[in-house]
């Protein structure tokens, strides 16, 4: 196993430079590492990691998550108000819809089939995302229209309708009975995730005002805190509840209430994230398994998930449709909206080992999603902010 880490460090560190300075973004080199070190090339990622990837890389999403709450202030999405609200919900709907669309015509899916498909592709890799938006944010482009802070509240918060509903098509798929009161718990998993959030958030400063903590205690302290929302929420199974919004929000009160002890959080996030992005992306990598794809089915699934994009982008504009945003600006958070890397590889595999006729298409197209996405929305991110968003003159 530590031959494996040692491989994991160097191979995704010596990859991303060389990516860097081929002025391509180094996040694709690092995936390109995972690949090659993963079970599909040469195989020299210890077992063991490989069957802990997930919980690994559920562990970097906490991180990622956890730090942009803590460089958003509150008052801003107070600010956005309903276009915020709407890109965690309109560009998924439509996304599904889409793939309910089209999934029967190129890939031989049933209806349900297809909305299980679109349920698992309609997540944004808030892991592959989020990191780039709060770059933009230090760097004052986009801010004056909250355009970064629309994008992280949409990518990291869109997945609670989704999983409500792929659990509830995957019911359906198997013949099962579906409670109309289980999408009662989109709003209220969404409600209990911010007012716990906020209070643990107030808590927080309050308890660190009052009573004298090394910075390293409460680094630690704040970090306990957000893995323990993000475990309640797999626990929680009497009350609805969003532990990933809860801890964004968390962050954004402390960010709120004492700025300085959210910039000394977050100096602390930056240093260890470095060393957490590149595990998170070679497993990534890894994960990738090119022996289940054929090309007529690489063709079909590149018309489905185009398709999918343009709806998912008509998603957007009808949700921006009442802000200041200009063309560019709303072209930016269509591309924002590309990556797709975590929820796909954890639930592709899921209506295959339900034993559903179309689980192996479905998990082949999930596959090419995160190819096509992962890289292609890192790149065009990293390659167009400067071009479509204005930076603020105060940064």
């Amino acid at each position: 196993m530590l031959f494996s880490v040692a491989l994991i460090l160097l191979t995704g560190l010596l990859f991303n430079r060389i990516f860097s300075k081929l002025r391509i973004p180094g996040l694709i080199g690092t995936i390109i590492a995972g690949f090659l070190l993963g079970p599909s090339v040469f195989n020299l990622i210890n077992g063991s990691i490989l069957t802990i990837a997930d919980d690994l890389m559920e562990m970097a999403l906490i991180l990622v998550l956890t730090n942009a709450g803590l460089s958003m202030d509150i008052k801003d999405l107070k600010q956005i108000g309903r276009p915020a609200i709407l890109m965690c919900f309109v560009p998924s709907l439509f996304e599904i819809l889409a793939a309910t669309i089209v999934g029967p015509l190129f890939l031989g899916l049933s209806l349900i089939e297809s909305a299980l498909l679109g349920c698992i592709l309609a997540p944004v890799a808030a892991a592959v995302c989020v990191p780039y938006m709060i770059v933009l944010i230090k760097q004052g482009y986009g801010v004056e229209k909250k355009i970064p802070h629309i994008i992280i509240a949409g990518t990291s918060i869109d997945d609670v309708l989704v999983m409500v509903l792929f659990v509830t098509f995957l019911k359906i798929a198997q013949g099962g009975e579906v409670n109309v009161m289980e999408f009662a718990q989109i709003p209220l998993s969404i409600i209990s995730g911010a007012v716990i959030g906020y209070l643990i958030g107030s808590l927080f400063v309050t308890l660190t005002a009052k009573v004298r903590l090394r910075e390293t205690t409460k680094f630690i302290l704040f970090l306990g805190l957000s893995f323990f929302l993000a475990g309640v929420e797999t626990i929680a199974t009497t009350v609805p509840f969003s532990g990933l919004l809860a801890l964004i929000i968390m962050g954004m009160v402390v960010y709120r209430k004492n700025n300085d002890l959210a910039l000394m959080m977050n100096r602390s996030l930056d240093k260890i994230w470095s060393i957490v992005e590149l595990f998170l992306f070679v497993l990534v990598g890894a994960s990738i398994d090119l022996s289940i794809i054929n090309l007529n089915l690489i063709l079909s699934a590149l018309a489905v998930l185009f398709f999918c994009t343009i709806l998912r982008y008509l998603g957007i504009l009808i949700s921006l449709q009442s802000t200041d945003m200009n063309a560019k600006e709303k072209l930016f958070c269509g591309i924002g909206y590309l990556p797709k890397t975590t929820v796909q590889a954890a639930l592709g595999a899921v209506p295959l080992s339900y034993g559903l006729a179309g689980g192996q298409t479905i998990l082949t197209v999930s596959v090419i999603a995160i190819l096509v996405f992962a890289p292609l929305g890192s790149f065009l991110i990293e390659r167009t902010y400067k071009k479509l968003l204005t930076k603020d003159l105060g940064n």
